[in-house]
């Protein structure tokens, strides 16, 4: 529901697809105050974050009206409207047939539910680059930062683009 709410009101905001002037309020739009409005129980350390890092987003040629509320939208669809930056497991077992149906059962979802570690072990364990269910690698590579990296080989690929060794230390992410 949050995260229809965000999309709609990112969407509604959306005019032009020209590059921004100095002056259009969309230059900087991801002040404190707008992502309050937004989401309100945003994790104001996260809203800092984020807000200082606007001029990378820009860098990286996130710079049109059209490109900020796309970007602002998938960040803020996977942080659950800024308030974290993890992947939440906590499922009930009809949740986990729903999101990961191709690969839970509802026999080993109810041997899931309530231990997010195993989830993520199951779901992703031998994907994405993971090494199998029996190791950590699911939780370890589980969803992470603004954009939720997931899996052991997206975590290389980032490691390898940003030099941070998030691949052997992946709460770096």
């Amino acid at each position: 529901m949050l995260a229809m709410r965000m999309i709609a009101t990112f969407l509604l905001l959306m005019t032009s697809t020209v590059a921004l002037s100095a002056n259009d309020p969309w230059k900087n739009p991801t002040n404190a105050n707008r992502i309050y409005k937004v989401s309100s129980q945003a994790d104001p350390m996260l809203v800092q974050q984020f807000v200082g890092s606007m001029k990378l987003v820009e860098d990286a040629g996130i710079n049109s009206r059209l490109r900020v509320l796309h970007f602002l939208t998938q960040v803020f669809t996977e942080t659950g409207g800024l308030r974290r930056l993890d992947e939440s497991f906590d499922y009930t077992a009809p949740q986990l047939v729903a999101v990961f149906g191709k690969r839970v059962t509802p026999t080993v979802a109810a041997s899931l539910v309530g231990d997010q570690r195993k989830v993520a072990n199951y779901v992703y364990g031998d994907r994405l680059g993971n090494k199998g269910r029996n190791t950590d690698d699911g939780w370890r590579f589980r969803g992470s930062g603004f954009l939720q990296v997931t899996g052991r080989y997206n975590f290389s690929m980032r490691a390898k683009e940003t030099g941070l060794p998030i691949e052997s230390n992946p709460d770096l992410a």
